[in-house]
């Protein structure tokens, strides 16, 4: 290492030019409390590029060398040194206090987390948020089934308070032995109070059941040891086609309005009670303390009791709903005191409380039920439900039952009444003639079957089970 006390022309040089640093920063001079310690520190600095100068362009221009020298002074290693102590010092005081900042929020929000998913709330914010909705979409399927019969119905139902409510369905019936019997249809209630009805290919399952009616009436006289020939079964079938295919044929694919006054004829208080409902299930849509008063009375009262389960669908998670039956009925009394609730049940002079329960005990013992709910992780909405029950094989019947669907809440629902509906009266009008022509039919019948037979006796036809014991 070179004396201190020697220069050369180019450190005489730097002295000459030597500057104060900033104001930020103590001055110190070059000669003074420079110890070879601090001067390696500076050269390690240098050589490490710790401090580059970018607007070196001329490595032979002077100035810029004296630009570099001065870049390269001890001094500035040394404030250097200084504030690299410092900025650890001061990231590692940041670097705690973010962790600690990162699990005070942490561990509060997954206590959050964990209170947001807790199941009873899912649940009860799922079923105000249903009871609230101002529109519902369901489409899904319903089965029963027994020893010697399999019902199905799928349906597609969409319900506003403020436009009305519409439908579709399919049913399908399946007895013993005889051919599936297919139905399917379509009904209606606008907000005007007007329902409408449909019946989908009606001639279709009509006709196909045309034949299934004559065969049955030609088993009919095989059990009592008669028969009945072809012709006679091509009569029988002229003689009911021509007394339902008009009436069938004028109603196939056609909508049937049966109107708020029509509604009123048939019962005065049907069409009252049901826009009542309706007024008073609207205002809860909006009725916040509603919310806030069933909330609080479920957590009172806790009348279900929810399990999660694994099952998923998209972003939704399934519950097993079952009745918590120390508790239910208490909530069932507490909630039909609500004002909303209340309201509801003046509309048709009924009570939540009037429910039957001194029989659901040993009811419910003989029915294994299951009821799960989804509901969306994040919202609470309920997404999909299916409800099944079935005998508890107590030799009663085996029999089971399914009930699914989805749901979606609050979407635009619209309800447009059809314009060349079938009014009621007409519908009643062509049903009149059908009566008629069937007291016709039947007053001549007993002439007509002994015709069937070729016998001039009508005491002959039809024939019947006492007829070995006539003399």
């Amino acid at each position: 290492m070179p004396d201190d006390t020697s220069q050369t022309p180019k450190d005489k040089h730097l002295d000459d030019h030597q500057e104060k640093p900033a104001a930020d920063y103590e001055y110190r001079p070059v000669d003074q409390d420079i110890t070879a310690e601090h001067v390696s520190l500076a050269a390690i600095e240098a050589e490490s590029g710790g401090i580059e100068d970018t607007n070196v362009t001329n490595a032979d221009s002077a100035p810029d060398r004296e630009v570099v020298q001065q870049s390269r002074s001890p001094h500035v290693a040394i404030q250097t040194a200084e504030q690299s102590t410092k900025k650890s010092r001061k990231g590692l005081l940041i670097a705690i206090i973010s962790t600690l900042v990162v699990l005070v929020l942490g561990g509060g929000g997954f206590t959050a987390y964990a209170w947001y998913q807790n199941p009873e709330k899912v649940v009860t914010d799922g079923i105000v948020g249903a009871i609230q909705a101002k529109s519902t979409i369901a489409a899904g399927e319903f089965e029963l089934n027994g020893d010697s019969y399999a019902v199905k119905v799928t349906y597609d139902t969409r319900t506003s308070y403020e436009a009305g409510s519409a439908g579709a369905a399919t049913l399908s019936i399946k007895m013993d032995d005889a051919a599936e019997m297919k139905l399917s249809g379509e009904a209606m209630y606008t907000s005007a109070g007007d329902a409408y009805i449909k019946a989908k290919d009606i001639i279709k399952v009509y006709d196909s059941y045309l034949d299934e009616a004559v065969a049955s009436y030609k088993k009919m006289y095989a059990e009592y040891g008669d028969s009945l020939s072809d012709a006679n079964s091509e009569q029988y079938k002229t003689e009911i086609d021509s007394l339902y295919r008009p009436l069938l044929t004028k109603i196939d694919n056609r909508w049937i309005k049966i109107s708020a006054d029509d509604i009123k004829q048939t019962n005065e208080n049907v069409g009252e009670e049901y826009e009542c409902v309706q007024n008073a299930l609207e205002k809860l849509t909006t009725d916040k303390e509603f919310a806030k008063q069933f909330r609080e009375l479920y957590q009172k009262h806790k009348p279900l009791l929810v399990d999660k389960t694994q099952e998923t669908k998209g972003n939704s998670i399934a519950y097993i709903i079952k009745e918590n039956k120390n508790t239910s009925k208490a909530f069932n009394d507490a909630a039909a005191n609500l004002p909303a609730i209340k309201t509801v049940n003046e509309c048709t002079k009924s009570s939540l409380s009037d429910d039957g329960d001194s029989n659901s005990s040993s009811t419910d013992s003989n029915i294994k039920t299951e009821v799960k709910v989804w509901a969306d992780r994040w919202s609470h909405a309920l997404t999909d439900f299916r409800v099944t029950a079935g005998s508890d094989s107590d030799g009663s019947g085996d029999w089971s039952m399914v009930l699914n669907g989805q749901l979606v809440f609050n979407q635009p629902v619209t309800i447009a009444a059809p314009s060349d509906a079938m009014s009621l009266k007409e519908l009643q009008g062509e049903i009149d003639k059908i009566a008629d022509q069937f007291q016709d039919l039947s007053g001549s019948s007993m002439s007509s079957d002994a015709d069937l037979y070729d016998v001039d006796d009508e005491s002959m036809a039809p024939p019947s089970k006492n007829s070995n014991a006539r003399t």
